[in-house]
Parts: C-alpha cells; sequence; structure tokens
C-alpha cells in the first residue's frame, strides 16, 4: 500500500467515524424516511466540524509519514557513509 493510499484509508475511516457519530448526536427520532429541520441542521454542523478535524487529521499524518521518510533516507546516508569512511581506512 503506498503511503497515498494509506492516507486515502485514514482519511475514509476518520469520516465514516464522524458520520456515525453526527448521526447518533443529531438524530433523536428518525421516522417517515425524513430528518427533521433541526436533525438536519445538526448534522450539516456536525459534519461541518468533523470535516475541519479530518483535514486536520490528514495533515497530521502526512506529516508524520513524511518524517519518516525523512529520518529513513537520513539512516541510510548515515550508514552509507560509515561504510565509505571504513573502506578508506
Amino acid at each position: 500500500m503506498s503511503a497515498f493510499e494509506a492516507e486515502e484509508a485514514f482519511r475514509r475511516k476518520l469520516q465514516t467515524l464522524g458520520a456515525d457519530r453526527c448521526f447518533w448526536k443529531c438524530v433523536k427520532e428518525y421516522q417517515d424516511d425524513h430528518l427533521t429541520r433541526q436533525e438536519s441542521q445538526c448534522l450539516l454542523n456536525c459534519w461541518d466540524k468533523f470535516s475541519m478535524t479530518t483535514k486536520k487529521a490528514s495533515r497530521v499524518y502526512y506529516e508524520a509519514e513524511d518524517n519518516r521518510r525523512k529520518l529513513h533516507w537520513i539512516k541510510k546516508e548515515t550508514e552509507n557513509r560509515e561504510k565509505e569512511n571504513e573502506k578508506e581506512t
């Protein structure tokens, strides 16, 4: 799984959790296959807030993944330099 695919899976999982949480928070009575105006507004407000949280979480995830890649590259470079130094001596 690529980093992009992992980030997308993470985002989808957060969105699913957010949708469930918003639904149970806002929807008190769900009858006749329609929401009341209050429930609809509550869902919209909740989802807006959760979407911002999801974007922040995705950004943090991406930054952590980027830092992990940088650390891996630095470790490899350090190992290569140490090997070169050993060969020279």
